[in-house]
């Protein structure tokens, strides 16, 4: 069964590579207490030079980057080191927005997408409402709370709360000034006015947007982060994943559930967890299923593949032969 489900999976990702027009793409899955885990990928790293994409290269991640962060805060609430009850303006000390309203909101608020931040001038609604909203803004002062009560900045905080006790090699928040280039990263792609893609700028992979947005990682690592939530236990108590799990507010044009950080949806019958990025030059998912540990990572280095429908597509490919 092994080789046949690398086989199958090897030919899916080569096919959506060719039908939905990607520079590359990459997918890796496991499942079950074994942790039975298979990578493959398809197309190129950099398409102008020829590159072939390995299923070991680095991508940039975006908002996948949101359940690091979140990660982070719940175990930081799980230690007693912070409240999900706590006011963020009482953490940080003031709030960069002019709306008096956000003197309330809370972690929590900031967890679920539910404090009603818009921009800096004012919130959509009063914090509390338990309505959906997402913001990267809301993120970035997590991130600020997170280096707050961990006294670190927020990278380092990430490496040494996740990423070195899980041994993800190949993970960095690439935030701020960063100018080296990693050996193995993906080159973002976009298509041009004749729209036929072309490689882009490597520069893409140094942001600004930490704690929203800056992860870079690769398949290998991404099993490691699944494996570390739905094997290994290694991060955080299971009576708090009950609350990390548990559903805040529906997801509107959607049938998806915001909790703390992860999204929820139904496939088979199944409950699955997790997020997707997107930013120029890339898109990403990754999901987890507790009932079935197993988790689906998919990476692409062109903004407009349709990550959801493959990773969904993929997880029927799964439950065809569980």
């Amino acid at each position: 069964m092994a080789r046949l489900l690398l086989q199958d999976l090897k030919k899916y990702a080569e096919d959506c590579v060719f039908y939905h027009d990607l520079p590359g793409l990459a997918v890796g899955v496991s499942f079950g207490a074994q942790h039975h885990e298979f990578q493959a990928a398809a197309g190129y790293k950099n398409m102008d030079a020829g590159e072939i994409l390995e299923p070991g290269d680095v991508f940039h991640m975006a908002s996948v980057t949101k359940l690091f962060t979140g990660t982070a805060i719940m175990m930081l609430v799980e230690s007693g080191k912070l409240s999900l009850a706590d006011r963020v303006v009482e953490i940080l000390g003031d709030m960069p927005i002019a709306d008096k309203r956000c003197i309330e909101i809370t972690v929590e608020h900031l967890l679920t997408h539910t404090s009603g931040i818009f921009n800096s001038s004012g919130l959509l609604w009063e914090p509390g409402l338990k309505r959906f909203s997402y913001s990267d803004a809301g993120y970035e002062l997590l991130g600020r709370v997170a280096e707050v009560i961990s006294g670190m900045a927020f990278r380092d905080c990430i490496k040494e709360m996740i990423l070195l006790p899980l041994q993800m090699g190949n993970t960095d928040i690439r935030a701020g000034e960063q100018v080296d280039i990693i050996a193995n990263m993906v080159y973002p792609h976009v298509k041009n006015s004749e729209k036929r893609i072309e490689t882009a700028s490597q520069g893409s992979y140094s942001m600004k947007e930490g704690s929203s947005s800056a992860l870079v990682s690769n398949l290998e690592d991404m099993s490691k982060w699944a494996r570390a939530h739905l094997c290994e236990s290694k991060l955080l108590k299971p009576e708090t994943y009950d609350l990390t799990w548990g559903e805040y507010a529906p997801v509107p044009s959607s049938g998806d559930r915001i909790c703390m950080t992860w999204f929820k949806q139904k496939q088979g019958g199944y409950e699955l967890f997790g997020h997707e990025g997107a930013d120029k030059g890339f898109r990403s998912g990754f999901w987890i299923c507790p009932g079935l540990k197993l988790h689906i990572a998919v990476m692409s280095n062109i903004s407009h593949a349709p990550i959801r429908k493959i990773c969904e597509e993929i997880f029927s490919m799964l439950l065809a032969i569980l």
